[in-house]
């Protein structure tokens, strides 16, 4: 049985259920900036439709500049090696793209192709591909870009197939990932812990499996992976120590607060971007001091702010060390920080310290 074809782009996790399923279609378009999530369904594709063995024979990428449609469904149309399906990967194909200098034509308005002749046999391959009766091969585009729904390609496929888009992973799914990864390596990862490096790292796989790695190895014989590893690792790198700087804000410990701001210059951070990282911190925390006032529990916070519990629950705590008024006052400190350091009136590393020295004693 086939998956419904529907009107606008389908959920990844929805598509990747139908190929895992072996519900499949005949032609499918992933396009985004998560790349990972891309090759990911690529690698279910193979699954469902390479004979084992005969991958090499049956599975060819192609790189969409300059290649010709009708070579593709040359391809397409030659039945595969010891059963199974053909699998044909076109990696960014300019046709799903708004042409160059061709501005924003907003609305429904489909873009003008540069190449309508190369355009309309790429059309008639996405219909044959479609179409067929007893598919013998599945022909997947992938582009890391945004592909542009105002293009013939975009809504033909839409018709004919089905159009994913890949952006971001959920972020509780990006935990599970996280976890299982550290399960594979015989060890353990909180949820809590996993949820701290993606608030540290971004949503970012490819660079929450490199820093994974390293708390792994410091962690050594330890069976749990700890907030306390991921520290000493530096795992999130400066985002790490402002959280850190944070907290002895908060604390009001003005030796500490001012010894990670130290280290943190000493380590490379410019000035002006830390002053930022600090910025949004006070803004989270001055935002959670609000909704404080007519919310109470930090589970619903979380959910207002886009923040996990455990992050949701630290902010709660060190908005409680400060009055409205001084977060209030920070913000303005951040400001007059900001421009005293691009004006050239004040050093870079003494402007920190000053609104750091400030925050901590309640002044800044």
């Amino acid at each position: 049985m086939k998956p419904k074809r529907t009107a606008g782009g389908r959920p990844h996790r929805e598509a990747r259920r139908d190929i895992a399923a072996r519900r499949l279609l005949s032609v499918y378009l992933f396009h985004g900036s998560e790349i990972r999530l891309q090759e990911d369904l690529l690698a279910e594709l193979r699954r469902a439709c390479l004979e084992p063995g005969w991958e090499e024979f049956n599975y060819l990428v192609l790189d969409g500049d300059g290649i010709d449609a009708r070579e593709v469904a040359g391809y397409l149309d030659t039945a595969p090696a010891a059963g199974g399906r053909r699998l044909v990967v076109v990696r960014d194909l300019p046709s799903f793209l708004t042409p160059r200098g061709s501005g924003d034509a907003g609305g429904d308005s489909p873009a003008t192709s540069p190449d309508p002749e190369g355009e309309g046999r790429w059309l008639d391959t996405i219909r044959r591909a479609g179409d067929a009766r007893e598919p013998t091969g599945v022909l997947v585009f992938t582009m890391r870009q945004p592909a542009d729904a105002r293009r013939r390609l975009y809504k033909e496929l839409l018709r004919r197939g089905a159009v994913v888009e890949c952006s971001d992973y959920p972020v509780a799914d990006t935990s599970r990932w996280l976890q299982r990864k550290v399960a594979e390596r015989g060890k353990e990862l909180p949820e809590a812990v996993a949820d701290a490096m993606i608030h540290l790292v971004g949503n970012d796989r490819n660079r929450l499996e490199g820093e994974i790695e390293k708390a792994i190895a410091y962690a050594g014989d330890e069976l749990r992976i700890t907030h306390d590893h991921l520290a000493a690792v530096a795992v999130g790198g400066t985002a790490w120590g402002v959280f850190d700087l944070t907290k002895a804000i908060s604390d009001r410990n003005p030796r500490a607060a001012l010894k990670i701001a130290h280290d943190l210059l000493t380590g490379g951070e410019g000035p002006v971007r830390l002053l930022a990282l600090i910025g949004r911190e006070v803004r989270l925390l001055l935002a959670v001091k609000l909704l404080g006032q007519r919310i109470a529990d930090a589970p619903t916070i979380a959910s207002e702010l886009g923040l996990h519990d455990w992050v949701a629950q630290r902010y709660v705590k060190q908005a409680n060390a400060f009055t409205l008024k001084e977060l209030q006052q920070a913000l303005a400190a951040l400001v007059e920080a900001d421009l005293a350091i691009k004006s050239g009136r004040r050093d870079g590393a003494l402007a920190v310290e000053l609104l750091v020295a400030g925050m901590t004693a309640g002044e800044a």
